[in-house]
């Protein structure tokens, strides 16, 4: 297996189609934990111990070149201590895209899990020009209204509306990538970063680095793995098969 992409439902799957484009390698995994969804309302130890036993079962039955965590809330809580745990494994994951706002004068709104704001809160990753909204529900809403999202608008109403004169808005769930258009119907003339375009240019970087070549952009293969008995995994596959359908390369997935 070349890329294993984790998370705990659809969210990190937002990340295919950049990857299809930027990152053709010819195997990719792609591991919903529904088992454990969802990730951002568990406690750190919990986390860890979940992410420690799915990781060693990865590793065990696909040997991947690259683990991606395609969560925020692994990138920032649990990240550092797991590629402690597999050092020789190679992992990467999504974070909030803030570093670069730290010295703009924009006013930025942070979009996140409970576990995510409490963590950049503990990190001091903010300043009088960045607002920290947590969003505890809205990855479990995306999970349930996949087949019509237009549903969570009113959720988004009531807990966005308050929010005046903002610039940028930073996605810190990948869950939330599946509602950018509606978010972004509420704040029309404000930039929208989800993190995607920054993590891939991160693995890209790492690649040439290291002077690994990506495999041909043919016959790539997506295999979808759920953690358990659910009718979402027709939905994840239909999404998946989507995602595929707009890429010039021809692409499978089982």
């Amino acid at each position: 297996m070349d890329i294993v992409i984790i998370d705990s439902g659809i969210g990190g799957m937002c990340l295919l189609p950049y990857f299809f484009k930027f990152l053709p390698f010819k195997k990719y995994l792609y591991f919903a934990d529904v088992k454990n969804l969802p990730y951002g309302l568990k406690s750190t130890k919990h986390l860890f111990n979940i992410t420690i036993n799915n990781v060693k079962k990865i590793i065990k039955k696909y040997k991947p070149k690259i683990i991606v965590f395609g969560c925020n809330t692994i990138g920032t809580t649990i990240f550092d201590s797991v590629k402690k745990f597999f050092p020789n494994q190679t992992f990467f994951s999504i974070k909030p895209n803030i570093n670069s706002n730290f010295l703009s004068k924009e006013k930025t709104l942070i979009l996140a899990t409970s576990r995510t704001i409490n963590s950049i809160k503990k990190n001091k990753l903010s300043n009088n020009n960045i607002i920290l909204c947590k969003m505890p529900k809205l990855a479990n809403k995306v999970e349930n209204n996949l087949q019509n999202l237009n549903n969570i608008v009113p959720y988004l109403k009531q807990r966005l509306s308050k929010y005046k004169n903002i610039k940028r808005i930073v996605l810190g769930c990948t869950h939330y990538y599946f509602v950018k258009k509606q978010i972004q119907i509420l704040f029309k003339n404000t930039k929208i970063d989800d993190g995607i375009e920054s993590l891939t240019n991160q693995i890209l970087y790492f690649l040439k680095d290291k002077n690994l070549k990506l495999k041909s952009k043919h016959k790539t293969k997506v295999k979808l793995f759920v953690s358990k008995k659910t009718h979402q995994k027709r939905i994840y596959k239909s999404i998946i098969k989507k995602f595929i359908k707009n890429q010039k390369s021809f692409k499978k997935i089982s």
